[in-house]
């Protein structure tokens, strides 16, 4: 594989998670948080930060995380913000809220077992990732503009069926929030 094309697909592939053990058990103030996140996903591709204050506060706004007592989160707080940061990408804050939602009643302890298992996960599934990559880029130069506007057709076209597929997901399987001040 062409020397450019190998290293972004190894940038694209370095982006890392949180891990719940990282997450220490005591409160929180946002700048720790913010660290917290941006130490283990790293930057953004554009430079940008992977969660701001802002960001933070408008996931509070919205409904996406747990009301705050104080200036200080949980636990439980930084793990919605860090289930907001891995859908934002793909679906909308009110499909955002209706997965969540859906979950309010769940215990803490099987949100963090099944964020486990898609940490066990995500290895196995991003090699594969991997390998479809690599086999559409066989022989591709980074410097052949024609094959890579074909191949990048391709990935935006693999990219785009995974994402309706996952906004699929939450609107056909995740009913829709109750009314503000109405409990389930």
């Amino acid at each position: 594989m062409d020397v450019l094309i190998n290293k972004l697909l190894n940038e694209s592939m370095s982006r890392g998670a949180v891990d719940p053990d990282q997450i220490p058990d005591l409160d929180l103030y946002i700048d720790q948080i913010i660290m917290l996140i941006e130490k283990a996903v790293g930057q953004q591709p554009d430079g940008q930060q992977p969660l701001t204050r802002t960001m933070i506060h408008n996931y509070s706004k919205a409904g996406l995380i747990s009301p705050v007592k104080g200036k200080k989160y949980s636990k439980e707080h930084v793990m919605e913000m860090i289930a907001v940061y891995s859908l934002k990408n793909t679906l909308s804050i009110e499909q955002i809220k209706r997965v969540l939602c859906a979950l309010d009643d769940s215990p803490k302890e099987v949100l963090e077992d099944q964020y486990q298992k898609y940490l066990a996960e995500r290895m196995s599934q991003r090699e594969s990732a991997r390998e479809a990559a690599e086999n559409m880029m066989k022989g591709v130069s980074s410097d052949d503009y024609a094959e890579l506007y074909t191949r990048l057709l391709l990935l935006t076209d693999i990219a785009q069926v995974i994402a309706d597929f996952a906004r699929g997901i939450a609107d056909r399987c995740f009913p829709d929030p109750p009314p503000k001040g109405k409990k389930k």
